[in-house]
């Protein structure tokens, strides 16, 4: 380079000047890098020639080679830094990181060396750049094992380098790489002798610096290696951590970030929440559960995240979506914060466990304490209104045993002519009558033992009646009865004795409780298909708080003060409840308050009946039934026969079989317009007979089943079978002719 450049300047050229010019040289013995600023300045002669050539050298070989080195260890570093700790070949991309270096570093090694007695282990080795590792002969034969002294010093932190050791060759360089240091690296983590082997430049002195310079690196790439096997033991334990996670025997998910972003759902969470994994892992908490956006638990979960402070809950309301709908349940919950490695909060996990089942049980559990108290409480009120009835039932008995016992003492005194005193005697014993029919009627409702006859009637004769039979009643007390019946017939089918029953009492209750001269009022109508019969007064009336109480047994009106002399047992209005009920109709009581009177509405259902022209024959009443051909089939003759006979007596033409084949052949000439059939029948059951029946027949007779069970599952039965009615045996023949009388005549059903 020299040459050229004194030849350029004697020629006339301009001064030159070069930095930083590699001129290898030879120092000691050896050939090596040197760095040069060279410039080349023109020495005029007198006449302006070029006379000669100043020349001016600088080595600048220290500062190119630090600044050379400081630029690689950046670009090292930047390079290990980009490395991933879950890299399979970790070693290996560390070490190729070292390419900026390949001036300085021809080649390396990294080696293991648990213990001085064994031969060390080389990892992984590199050439860099030109350099390629030597084949077939390793870099430390196994004669390094067992050099203490060796093994000691590096274990010291001092290097060791060996000689001679490489045969590394490169066209830039015609010197063989053949030195070999090796460094032990302060920051790797596993236990034993790690240590960096380095192939040593030729042309470089192994100086301080250059020593400096290469424990640099294997510091350097040795804390690189250290953190990524940090980095895959943690992801090690957290696949661990993950792993038991998924497995744990209660609800357990893992946020991430201050959004709350699912991150892990073990499958008993998604139980609990009906959510599937996809519908979480990556949701935030919001997106996943958007019922629970106007609920504290958003709040509380980035009050953990914000301080840092775990949270447990007692048990919480948490209204979660279940299939589909918003369903309540409670939850007990921990939210753990989780940290990085500086303590940084990164995000939280949650700890479910679902006590919906326990809070329900308890819930009811205590109900059914309280449901335990409230009985109690009534046991001691039906005690308490047990004692007050017998108390009561006592005095009323007596009452009218006084004129009993004082008439008879006047008839005794007076002999003959004492019709006064008979007629006390009756009236008082028919009183007695009824308070004991009163309690016999209670009690057989209690039982289930009260049998309802059902009739057809008219409910306008059905009120009159009632109204007559408390007539006296109303005049002795100085009342005004009204009584408004129905404008249209209304025709009624249900008991009518008891029906009677049900408004005596109401009209009697409303005499008893209303100041003498006072005014009743009774009428009936249709509204749709229900009887509605309405009884008011303007009497004492009743309290808001006891109108619930009114109907119960027991219930008497001294409760609000009225006098003790009014009589009564308390029963009368738990009848018409009960007779009302019975019938599937409902009663209600209604009033102001105190002294503002009452109003009872009693509401029966009405059943679907033709309408009756005039004259037509209701219950009570004298005029022939419309005629129906009515077959019987019973295998017990006596029964069946009485039957018929009776039957006949109203009009209907009849025709008996005492057996399923024999009801086949009569029905084909008969053709019967209503068939009476007894469901016990031998050989052919009455279903089958009444399906058989049915197909021959068609709509146009009516099936009527007797049987001796009652169940629900009985009628359901007859019904499929094709039976219009279900009767329970015994049968009283006006029930059943009454039931046949309201029957419509089909026009299309003629005899054979």
């Amino acid at each position: 380079m020299i040459g050229p450049k004194l030849r350029h300047i004697m020629q006339g050229g301009a001064a030159t000047w070069d930095e930083d010019q590699l001129i290898p040289g030879l120092r000691d013995g050896r050939t090596v890098d040197v760095y040069w600023n060279y410039s080349f300045t023109p020495v005029l002669l007198e006449d302006g020639q070029v006379g000669g050539v100043l020349v001016v050298a600088t080595e600048t070989t220290a500062r190119m080679v630090a600044s050379r080195r400081q630029a690689a260890l950046h670009q090292v570093n930047d390079a290990l830094a980009r490395l991933s700790p879950d890299k399979p070949d970790l070693f290996s991309a560390a070490l190729q990181s070292l390419q900026a270096a390949s001036r300085d570093v021809p080649c390396a090694a990294y080696l293991r060396w648990p213990h001085a007695a064994d031969a060390p282990q080389v990892v992984d080795c590199v050439g860099i750049g030109e350099y390629q590792w030597p084949a077939g002969e390793p870099v430390l034969p196994t004669a390094l094992a067992g050099q203490q002294a060796l093994f000691d010093t590096l274990m010291q932190g001092r290097h060791v380098v060996l000689p001679g050791r490489l045969r590394l060759t490169t066209p830039e360089h015609p010197e063989p790489v053949t030195d070999l240091v090796l460094l032990p690296m302060r920051h790797a983590g596993e236990a034993g002798l790690q240590c960096m082997g380095f192939g040593l430049n030729p042309r470089v002195p192994l100086d301080q610096a250059y020593l400096q310079f290469l424990q640099q690196i294997a510091d350097d790439v040795g804390a690189a290696i250290d953190r990524g096997e940090s980095a895959r033991a943690r992801a090690r334990a957290f696949e661990e951590r993950d792993n038991l996670l998924r497995q744990a025997p209660v609800a357990i998910a893992i946020l991430s970030g201050p959004e709350q972003t699912f991150t892990l759902v073990n499958p008993l969470y998604c139980r609990v929440t009906d959510r599937s994994p996809d519908q979480l892992i990556g949701k935030t908490y919001r997106e996943a559960f958007p019922e629970l956006a106007d609920t504290p638990l958003p709040g509380i979960l980035q009050q953990v995240y914000r301080t840092g402070e775990r949270y447990a809950s007692p048990e919480s309301l948490i209204p979660l979506t279940i299939d589909g709908a918003l369903s309540d349940r409670y939850f007990e919950f921990n939210l753990e914060p989780m940290r990085d490695l500086q303590q940084q909060v990164t995000g939280l996990m949650a700890v479910a466990i679902d006590v919906t089942h326990r809070v329900l049980a308890r819930a009811s559990l205590d109900r059914s304490h309280a449901e335990r108290q409230q009985l109690l409480e009534r046991a001691h009120d039906a005690a308490r209104a047990k004692d007050e009835f017998l108390a009561m039932l006592g005095h009323e008995l007596r009452n009218p045993l006084a004129p009993i016992v004082s008439a008879l003492h006047v008839m005794e005194r007076k002999g003959a002519g004492a019709e006064r005193e008979r007629a006390v005697i009756e009236r008082q014993v028919k009183h007695m009558t009824r308070l004991v029919d009163d309690l016999l009627d209670v009690s057989r409702i209690a039982r289930g033992r009260i049998r309802l006859e059902p009739t057809l009637a008219r409910a306008a004769v059905l009120l009159q009646r009632a109204a007559e039979m408390v007539q006296p009643l109303v005049e002795q007390r100085g009342h005004r009865l009204d009584v408004s019946l129905p404008s249209s017939p209304v025709l009624w089918w249900g008991d009518s004795a008891r029906l009677v029953q049900v408004i005596t009492n109401l009209l009697t209750n409303a005499v008893r409780y209303t100041p003498p001269g006072g005014h009743i009022r009774l009428s009936g109508r249709r509204e749709g298909q229900a009887l509605v019969i309405e009884v008011a007064d303007n009497g004492t009336g009743i309290a808001p708080e006891l109108l619930p109480d009114v109907f119960d047994v027991f219930y008497q009106g001294q409760k609000q003060g009225i006098d003790r002399s009014q009589g009564g047992l308390g029963l009368g209005l738990a009848l018409v409840k009960n007779l009302v009920v019975l019938h599937g109709g409902e009663v209600e009581a209604h009033s102001a308050g105190r002294d503002q009177g009452s109003r009872f509405v009693v509401r029966l259902p009405l059943r679907e009946q033709p309408a009756l022209a005039e004259g037509a024959w209701p219950q009570g009443e004298q005029a022939a039934a419309q005629s129906r051909r009515v077959l019987l089939v019973d295998d017990n003759r006596d029964a069946v026969d009485l039957l018929a006979e009776s039957l006949a007596l109203q009009g209907n033409e009849l025709r008996v079989a005492y057996t399923p084949e024999q009801a086949l052949s009569v029905a084909e000439r008969f053709q019967p317009q209503v068939a009476v059939l007894d469901v016990g029948l031998p050989d052919m059951d009455g279903h089958e007979l009444g399906r058989r029946l049915r197909a021959r027949l068609g709509e146009g007779c009516v099936l009527i089943a007797l049987s001796g069970y009652g169940q629900d599952s009985d009628r359901e039965r007859a019904q499929v079978s094709g039976f219009a009615h279900y009767l329970v045996k015994p049968v009283e023949p006006a029930q059943l002719h009454a039931l046949i009388a309201g029957i419509p005549v089909n026009g299309t059903a003629q005899r054979g």
